[in-house]
């Protein structure tokens, strides 16, 4: 058997036969690997320590993949702690500084690097997948303003970041060797605090969630390892009691995991059945909420949490809009109009509920268009920076700043361009990142200058459709692209059902300006208080402007856009029968068809 290993050994190739002998030196070299002489305890235990080294070093580079994995596939990093990985990120930037600034063999750290680039992509995941607060809101929103990635801006962030923080470890000038020593031994308690926020997640919740077993055993076994490479090899006391200490928290994590392995439908039941949890409206209102509750009480209210959580939908089917609203709305869209002649556009704020899209709030955003008529090269850039701040004062004062849409004047019908399309996308964007899974929620509101110059206030709700949606964010709009999503001029906007809405204090003022109240003589005037019992008011006369002809402007613009599109239908009508001479021209080659290419000499003669 010996000989038999001896012939293996010695036909290794010459690079394989340079790295061992480098890795164990050339006396160990000689006994283990040349002579296969294993009786050497001490050369023994040196090539087990560079053995389980190098595989710690190989599996480290890959040791994270099926966490990142994971997350990416179900859209979500429940059950994972951020603050784990961002600690785990800092302690193994100073880990790997020490280690190559002591010089210390790559076999007892090499995996920090490929770990730290693992951490930071799992970080930059969490941050993705975790539902927006107002900070990451803003960034998000700045991001799409200047036509950046927010994914691709987290990762150039945290990159630089490491770089930054490497360099200024490496160099002796920037962190002195003291300070050096100070800051490896501050990584233990970095790297056990690190642990905390993953144990108590796993205490709450009961559950692992997304968190990968594969990966947390795999940890454990390392760690494990890295405390019989570091005594071997460098006897380091830092390192080891840092690795020690960090296979006990991780065998406290892998017992966790062993525990709730199946415990996430568990979790799940305990939600649904439990009595002793608050509903979500005991939660809102704590004063109305007695100390004792009875089971019935209990059960009614989970049943009304049970009806709350339906009212999700995929969908918007119908848009409500307040009266004030729709008020602001027709004088910004106006004003805009009679100042400059331009289309005025802004935010529609509210909330989606049960399929029906509830507009609260609405405020107006600057025109970037430098004349009148480039509407289509206009930037949303000044747009969406005013947003973001307009959204962050709305928060200051506690209003509603869920932004759900966009609205447009219009007239004479033409609202379509390209800003308002990357405006409903990158919205729509940032509803799906707060929880929702349906395409294009994100509604445009439409109100047409000509119908309002006439006393008609004509306002349409529509929304992109999942198909145009698709398109545009998957491929460019290229002829191919129309043809695999199907799309049309009829198919790219839905149009919604909407509705007005007024609260009852108006509806209450609106009701004394249409009933009649006829006054009766009388000697003495009227007090204050039967002023207010009995306010004085007139019927309002009906409104016969929808008998009215249409003015003039608006005629002429009507015809002027309808000239215009009927000169671009007969220019494509050209074009098309253009390319179908030449397609059957090309036909007639193919097959040799003498008389064809005859004809057409002819017809250019008699032409």
């Amino acid at each position: 058997m010996q000989a038999l290993l001896q012939r293996v050994t010695r036909s290794m190739p010459w690079f394989v036969q340079d790295l061992a002998s480098y890795l164990l030196g050339e006396r160990c070299y000689k006994l283990l690997v040349w002579n296969v002489d294993w009786s050497d305890v001490a050369c023994l235990r040196l090539g087990l320590s560079k053995g389980l080294g190098l595989g710690i070093v190989v599996f480290g580079s890959i040791i994270k993949f099926p966490q990142i994995y994971k997350i990416v596939r179900a859209r979500s990093a429940t059950g994972i702690s951020l603050a784990m990985y961002i600690l785990e990120v800092v302690a193994y930037t100073i880990s790997l500084a020490y280690a190559i600034r002591l010089r210390i063999p790559l076999s007892t750290y090499g995996e920090n690097a490929s770990l730290t680039v693992q951490n930071m992509v799992i970080t930059l995941l969490i941050i993705a997948y975790s539902p927006m607060d107002s900070y990451v809101r803003r960034i998000t929103i700045l991001c799409h303003s200047y036509g950046i990635s927010t994914n691709a801006f987290y990762v150039a962030v945290g990159a630089f970041l490491m770089v930054v923080c490497s360099l200024a470890l490496a160099s002796e000038h920037a962190v002195p060797p003291p300070l050096l020593k100070t800051l490896q031994a501050f990584t233990i308690p970095v790297s056990l605090a690190s642990k905390v926020p993953q144990m108590l997640e796993l205490h709450r919740d009961k559950a692992t969630g997304q968190l990968s077993v594969l990966v947390v055993f795999a940890q454990l076994l390392g760690t494990l390892a890295r405390v019989f490479t570091t005594l071997t090899e460098t006897n380091d006391r830092l390192l080891f009691w840092g690795f020690a200490l960090a296979t006990v928290f991780n065998a406290v994590i892998a017992v966790q995991v062993a525990l709730y392995w199946n415990g996430n439908e568990k979790y799940m039941e305990i939600r649904d059945t439990s009595t002793d949890l608050p509903s979500v409206a005991a939660v809102a209102r704590p004063e109305e909420v007695h100390e004792e509750i009875t089971e019935e009480d209990a059960a009614a209210m989970k049943e009304l949490d049970r009806e709350a959580m339906k009212l999700d939908s995929e969908v918007i089917t119908e848009v409500q809009i307040d009266g004030m609203v729709l008020m602001k709305l027709v004088k910004h869209c106006k004003d805009n109009h009679a100042s400059n002649g331009t289309n005025a556009w802004g935010t529609l704020l509210g909330v989606d509920v049960g399929g029906t899209l509830e507009v609260s709030n609405v405020f107006g955003l600057p025109n970037a268009r430098s004349e009148r008529g480039d509407e289509e090269e206009r930037s949303t850039r000044t747009a969406m920076q005013y947003m973001t701040e307009m959204l962050r004062l709305l928060r200051q004062v506690s209003a509603d700043v869920n932004s759900v849409g966009l609205y447009q004047g219009c007239f004479v019908g033409t609202f379509l361009n390209s800003a308002v399309v990357d405006g409903l996308n990158m919205l729509s964007a940032l509803m799906e990142r707060e929880g929702n899974q349906g395409w294009g929620k994100a509604v445009l509101v439409v109100l047409d200058y000509a119908q309002l110059a006439q006393g008609n206030t004509t306002v349409k709700a529509y929304r992109l459709s999942p198909a145009f949606v698709d398109a545009y964010r998957k491929t460019k709009f290229q002829v191919q692209s129309l043809i695999d999503y199907r799309l049309t001029f009829s198919n790219i906007l839905i149009e919604i059902p909407i509705q007005m809405r007024n609260s009852a204090l108006l509806d209450a003022f609106i009701s004394t300006l249409t009933t009649e109240n006829t006054p009766v003589p009388r000697l003495v005037p009227q007090t204050s208080k039967e002023s207010l019992l009995a306010p004085p008011s007139a019927h309002v006369p009906p409104s016969y402007m929808d008998l009215n002809l249409a003015l003039e402007p608006v005629l002429v613009s009507s015809m002027e856009t309808t000239l215009d599109t009927l000169e671009n239908c007969a220019a494509e009508a050209g074009n098309v029968g253009y390319q179908s001479r030449q397609v059957a021209r090309r036909k007639c080659i193919a097959r040799g068809s003498g008389p064809c290419g005859l004809a057409n000499r002819r017809r250019t003669q008699t032409v």
